[in-house]
């Protein structure tokens, strides 16, 4: 395959990948769910006062309905609720970049371990399926 089409594949997957996770992000679902809403609400205290809603200085471990996640996604959050204020959009975006990180970290992976093949591109494709995207949206703090 020659260098150009081997770019224009490329791009394509990850505009594919990048508007999948895209596309209604703020509708779909409908509603956010009690893990999207504590992470924003955390994010957004953290924000505003270095503490999260229990008042803790900066955690690594957030509280959160009597469940403890790791507090990292939030932080992950801020800037989107800087940029954008604090709506569901702002908390799922993170996720996105994520995924689309995903996308592309598996294509240069795959191109260093399988050297002058095209498997990097059928590798990079599952990425782009239902199931990857619906778990990229749960917010989990395991693959």
């Amino acid at each position: 395959m020659s260098k150009k089409i081997e770019i224009i594949t490329f791009v394509i997957i990850v505009a594919i990948a990048a508007l999948l996770r895209l596309y209604q992000i703020g509708n779909v679902p409908p509603s956010p769910d009690w893990d999207e809403v504590s992470l924003g609400y955390n994010a957004y205290s953290i924000m505003l006062t270095g503490r999260d809603e229990y008042g803790e200085l900066l955690p690594v471990i957030m509280r959160s309905f009597d469940d403890y996640k790791p507090a990292l996604y939030s932080y992950f959050i801020i800037p989107f609720i800087k940029i954008f204020g604090l709506n569901t959009i702002s908390v799922r975006l993170p996720s996105v970049v994520f995924g689309i990180i995903a996308v592309i970290a598996t294509y240069f992976l795959t191109k260093e371990l399988f050297k002058n093949s095209n498997i990097k591109f059928e590798i990079c494709l599952p990425r782009l399926f239902a199931k990857q995207i619906f778990r990229g949206n749960l917010k989990l703090e395991i693959p």
